[in-house]
Order: C-alpha cells, then sequence, then structure tokens
C-alpha cells in the first residue's frame, strides 16, 4: 500500500465519521420524540412521498388518491 492510498483511505474514513457524528443529535432526538409518543410519523410529507412511490398512502386511504374528492363529501344530491 502506498502512501497516497493510504492518505486516501484516512480521509474517506474520517469524512465517514465526521458525517456520522453530524447525524447523530438528530437521531437521538427523533428517537426521543419516537419514545415519548411525540412524533407522528404518518403525518409527514417525507412519509407521505414514500408511500405514494411505494403505493402504501393508496392501501391506507382505501385506494383513493390524496387529490381525488370523496364521494361523501359532495353537496347532498
Amino acid at each position: 500500500m502506498t502512501v497516497g492510498q493510504m492518505l486516501r483511505s484516512l480521509a474517506a474514513g474520517l469524512l465517514i465519521g465526521i458525517f456520522a457524528l453530524g447525524l447523530l443529535p438528530f437521531l437521538i432526538v427523533l428517537n426521543g420524540m419516537e419514545l415519548l409518543g411525540l412524533a407522528e410519523l404518518e403525518a409527514s410529507p417525507l412519509y407521505m412521498l414514500l408511500g405514494s412511490v411505494t403505493g402504501r398512502f393508496k392501501a391506507m386511504t382505501g385506494g383513493k388518491s390524496a387529490r381525488e374528492p370523496d364521494d361523501d363529501a359532495g353537496g347532498g344530491s
């Protein structure tokens, strides 16, 4: 292993370590919120986006998309 390869590996490891340490506070806060029941994952726009991509959102809403109006919400005719 040359010195250049060692420096590249060391730099990559340091970047991954800094990235992981940067995300750690967010993960701790989210985990604490979930344990206390303060986080509503279903209300998250990201959850809805991923659910619509995977088809899970339609299954939860009974096959209707969010843009389709309900039949029961009409004017009474």
